[in-house]
């Protein structure tokens, strides 16, 4: 899947920003994702990313790239146009509520049993 556009952030940044991500995983500047636990809700298993939200520098992405599972990544990228939902879903996690792992991209039905705005 092509990226867009993200909080201002060119396809084209995102892609080095990506690419500087992987190098440093390569280099053990950051630890393998298979290694990593989600760090908002503590997943371990399933598909898990390296999330960004600043890609203006190599230092910035590299410095602030969390681990993340799948479910909150996406829950991430929704928070502007389903915030009750994105504030509702990390309350939960916050609280110790646990879903299960995710292990195919396409999974978009888990995510619309978060959805309430």
């Amino acid at each position: 899947m092509a990226l867009s556009w993200y909080n201002g952030f060119s396809p084209a940044q995102r892609e080095q920003g990506n690419k500087w991500v992987h190098d440093a995983v390569d280099s053990n500047e950051l630890v393998p994702l298979s290694e990593c636990a989600c760090h908002y809700c503590g997943q371990d298993e399933g598909i898990r990313h390296y999330h960004c939200e600043d890609y203006s520098t190599k230092e910035t992405v590299v410095g602030g790239s969390v681990p993340v599972c799948w479910r909150c990544h996406m829950m991430i990228h929704r928070r502007f146009r389903h915030p009750k939902s994105y504030e509702k879903y990390f309350e939960e996690v916050k609280s110790g509520k646990r879903y299960p792992p995710i292990y195919k991209q396409n999974q978009w039905q888990e995510l619309n049993q978060h959805s309430i705005d």
